[in-house]
């Protein structure tokens, strides 16, 4: 028994609340018997559950204190009558339920106990019909709750109570929900508790098909259930309706008579509704319902054959005024433009707009009774949105295109032709041919255009194409009507891009832009060329160089901003020839750069220059910074750190100094001392005799037993050719020049196809470990991130190397990683893009991924940057994954392309790793045998 349980019904109010607190902090603490135990005995070996005499206090006592606007509410009430708020935000204020001292103390085990002890949820499904009754007796007792925001409140509570009794997927036909009596209706906005049976007046509630009727319906006297979800609404329609105790009627069975301008329907002037627009009308609601993104999830969606069929048989009456007559009520529909849908014997659009609307306004205004013809009433407010956005356009509503369909929609117009495929302008061929026959008879082509609809196969076609043409034009036009190649097309017509994009222009036709191509053979150009340019740019500089004037605007210019393909070059040519290139060229450095200065011999290229600049700095900053530390501990005094190697090359080249001239060691003590990273009063010089020090004996190597030389630089090392090498920051450029000194001519002429590698048939053998929950059970080994970089770079070293070989271009043109920074220090790589080269091949773009290992596992993983670049790839990119076995090893070392695991044949030859992105492969055999 609870202490105080005896007493409790002396306690006052503030003492009652407390001891809530506590039974609900107990009801989190308590053991597990404490509200039920089981009796066992005969042959009932498991028990039967039975209350405990706390139980069954707390099952019957009125301890639950309540909150909430409903004054006729008790302020404690039992667990069976309580209803309980787990939501986190307040609950609506006309609901009572649990204080919020106690709904604080909730836990997964407060509200289990509280289940147990009878206490309903509000937001439980369980509780859907409870909610079904309670709402509308609320109504009764507060019927301020009719109107306003809290009787929209009332409302969409109802609505979430009815979708729970009935979800979505629910495969039983019918829950048990036990007699309503009442249900919450809803009188032109204003709700009502409605008493249910047979022989009350009907209600209506909202199906699939009764969008425009419940609109209606909500503007006359008559009880409709407050349901906006079509398809919940056909649910209850058939759930009331099996159960027998309510008149209840779809709002689509609603009577509906409409008298237009004082005339009935029937007898109002019409036309067909295509009238109004064009054959691109049922093209664009067949396109906005086959691609709504909500599709998969909409009651019976509509077919595109279904849509254009009831658009092509629908007139069209337009009016300045409607009566509309529903379910034996009248409504003067005087006011906004609108439109309805009268659909009896035959589908009728009617279109009430003031005397000389646009076009487009009428379209617009008829965008609501458009959508419900084709069954897709839930789509009013896009067809709206997508015939305002084709206005915008510039078009007429006689001259709209599918290349202007596909924008408004957002889809490729590739995809449009699961749309268009039902259309005698696809089936005949007449669509294809219309652009084709305006570049040899504009006159016919905008003939044919206007009457292509009429033409219902090739055959047809082709007969009105002889009469007008000849037999042979015909047959030479038709000939080409089925080629996707229009650069062929037109060649064979002997027509240039730009003539046949004027005639387009002139008849309103969609042009061809070939600016994409231009782009990526103008992307391959500068690869080749960007050496020269960065030379040009920078011998237009010197002299502002020489005079120690700052370089922002030559570090701004050497990035080549604004040289860009012309945008008319794309509809005017195919390809980018190198005169036109070099001519762009030239118009860009006359507009945009100095006059360099006349010089007696020509300079050395930047790139020799950067590189030997960037090679001075790693080769001085180490002996700097040596002097520095031994001259501050002679001074006794703790002075600045030198940046990285890496780290000084880097900041120099974003000034541009690193470009002109060698430097020497002068220059680079000028510069620390510029930026703050000299010691104050340490003369500038790096001679140990001026700082008034002694060179110290050089570094003996050791060897250990097994002979292999240690590094003379303490730190992370790792061994090439069984030498071991330094990987500090200030190390890699010089691991980065032994590796590209160590590479074979067989290493750089492998082949750069990628070949489908053979998955292993039985997985290699791991070491475990306790945690086996990553990777499948493989052993997470501890990482040394300064090794595992080195011998990324190593990789990508390689991989630059044979990469220049294989295509000519440059490495510091087509190396994109991070990584690269520690080669050309000039700030330029990203580890982001999920990729480490590029290679602009003529049309394509070639893409590599590096992956490199000491040994020959055949095992790599793949980041989430290159897992969603790989896998979303645009159509003239390649995606290659290049594994450098050995790295480390020139006489095992492998280059070794991969394809990708994304694209066909897909994970054929990989073997997936645990459940990370880990691929596994077998390398091909080799002229070499692996180490052992």
């Amino acid at each position: 028994m609870l202490p105080g349980q005896r007493e409790y019904a002396a306690f006052d109010e503030e003492s009652r609340r407390l001891y809530a607190e506590l039974i609900v902090h107990g009801l989190d603490t308590w053991h597990a018997n404490a509200l039920e135990f089981h009796f066992a005995g005969g042959s009932d070996r498991q028990g039967t559950p039975w209350p405990t005499p706390l139980a069954a206090f707390l099952s019957r006592a009125p301890w639950i204190p309540q909150t909430g606007d409903d004054e006729d509410a008790p302020a404690f009430t039992t667990a069976g009558q309580a209803w309980w708020w787990a939501a986190a935000e307040a609950p609506p204020a006309f609901l009572s339920v649990a204080s919020a001292a106690l709904r604080r103390r909730q836990s997964d085990r407060v509200l289990k106990r509280l289940r147990l002890l009878g206490v309903r949820r509000w937001d439980s499904a369980e509780t859907a019909s409870d909610r079904l009754r309670h709402l509308p007796a609320l109504l009764r007792r507060m019927p301020r709750l009719r109107q306003g925001r809290l009787g929209h409140l009332l409302g969409r509570a109802y609505e979430q109570a009815w979708s729970d009794l009935l979800p979505l997927h629910e495969t039983r036909t019918g829950r048990h929900l036990g007699h309503l009596p009442d249900l919450l209706v809803s009188r032109t906005g204003t709700l009502d508790a409605f008493p249910t049976g047979p022989e009350t007046e009907p209600v209506y509630v909202l199906d699939v098909a009764g969008t425009q009727n419940r609109r209606l319906l909500n503007q006359v006297p008559v009880p409709v259930l407050p349901i906006d979800d079509r398809a919940l609404g056909q649910r209850i329609h058939a759930h009331l309706a099996a159960q027998g105790h309510h008149s209840v009627r779809g709002a689509s069975e609603a009577e509906v008579d409409i008298r237009v301008d004082l005339l009935p329907i029937a007898d109002a002037p019409r036309a067909p509704l295509l009238t109004l627009a064009g054959p691109w009308l049922p093209t664009l609601l067949a396109a906005l319902v086959e691609f709504d993104d909500d599709r998969s999830i909409r009651p019976k969606a509509p077919t595109a054959h279904h849509v254009r069929r009831r658009l092509e048989t629908c007139g069209a009456v337009s009016a300045q005024t409607a009566i509309t007559h529903i379910a034996g009520h009248t409504l003067d529909d005087s006011g906004d433009d609108r439109s309805l849908l009268h659909d009896e014997e035959e589908p009728c659009v009617v279109i009430l707009c003031a005397p000389g609307s646009s076009d487009w306004h009428v379209l617009q205004t008829a965008s609501a009774a458009l959508s419900t013809l084709a069954g897709a009433s839930y789509l009013a407010t896009s067809v709206r949105l997508a015939l305002i956005e084709l206005e915008r356009r510039g078009r007429s509503v006689a001259d709209v295109t599918d290349s202007d369909i596909a924008a408004v929609v957002g889809i490729p117009l590739q995809r449009l032709e699961a749309v268009l495929a039902d259309r005698a302008s696809i089936r005949s061929g007449s669509a294809r041919l219309v652009p084709l026959l305006a570049c040899v008879a504009p006159d016919l082509a905008d003939e044919l255009r206007r009457g292509q609809e009429d033409l219902h196969d090739r055959k047809e076609l082709h007969d009105w194409l002889v009469s007008r043409l000849g037999l042979d034009r015909a047959d030479h036009l038709l000939g080409l009507v089925d080629d996707n190649d229009w650069q062929r097309k037109l060649s064979t017509l002997g027509v240039s891009l730009s003539e046949a994009n004027r005639v387009w222009e002139t008849l309103g036709l969609p042009t061809v832009d070939n600016s994409e191509t231009h782009q990526r053979q103008f992307q391959a150009w500068l690869q080749q060329n960007r050496g020269q340019l960065a030379d040009r740019v920078r011998d237009a500089y010197v002299t502002t160089y020489k005079a120690g004037a700052p370089l922002t605007e030559y570090v701004r210019l050497r990035s080549l901003p604004g040289l860009e393909p012309d945008p008319c070059w794309g509809l005017a040519h195919w390809n980018l020839t190198p005169d036109r290139l070099d001519s762009h060229t030239e118009t860009w450095a006359a507009t945009r750069l100095p006059a360099a200065p006349e010089r007696s011999q020509p300079p050395f290229p930047v790139a020799e220059i950067h590189e030997e600049c960037v090679d001075t700095v790693h080769t001085l900053l180490p002996r700097l910074r040596a002097r520095m530390e031994a001259w501050l501990h002679r001074q006794g005094r703790e002075g600045l750190s030198l940046p990285s190697a890496t780290e000084v090359a880097s900041a120099m080249d974003a000034e541009g100094l690193l470009d002109f001239e060698p430097i020497g060691v002068r220059k680079l003590i000028a510069w620390l001392q510029t930026h703050r990273h000299w010691p104050e009063g340490m003369p500038a010089t790096d001679r140990a005799a001026d700082l008034g020090l002694n060179d110290p004996p050089p570094l003996t190597p050791t060897t250990p037993r097994d002979g292999t030389p240690l590094p003379t630089t303490p730190g992370p090392s790792i061994f090439l050719n069984g030498r071991a090498l330094p990987v500090g920051p200030d190390d890699l450029r010089d691991l980065a020049r032994r590796i590209a000194a160590d590479l074979t001519p067989d290493q750089l002429a492998a082949s750069p196809q990628p070949g489908t590698p053979s998955a292993p048939v039985l997985p290699r053998q791991r070491a475990t470990s306790g945690d086996a929950s990553r990777g499948g059970g493989y052993r997470a080994v501890p990482r040394d991130t300064q090794k595992d970089r080195a011998v990324g770079l190593a990789g990508e070293v390689a991989v630059a190397a044979w990469l220049e070989r294989q295509f000519g271009v440059p490495r510091e043109q087509s190396w994109k990683s991070g990584l690269r920074q520690y080669v050309f220090a000039d700030g330029s790589g990203d580890d982001s893009l999920g990729y480490d080269f590029l290679i602009h091949d003529g049309d394509h773009t070639l893409l590599y991924e590096v992956k490199a290992s000491t040994g020959d596992r055949g095992e790599f993983e793949l980041g989430e940057s290159e897992v969603e670049l790989a896998s979303h790839l645009r159509p003239d990119e390649t995606y290659t994954i290049v594994y450098v076995s050995h790295v480390l090893n020139s006489n095992h070392r492998r280059i070794t392309p991969l394809p990708n695991p994304f694209s066909a044949p897909g994970l054929a030859g990989y073997r997936v790793v645990g459940t990370s992105m880990r691929l596994r492969f077998e390398l091909p055999p080799g002229r070499s045998e692996p180490s052992p």
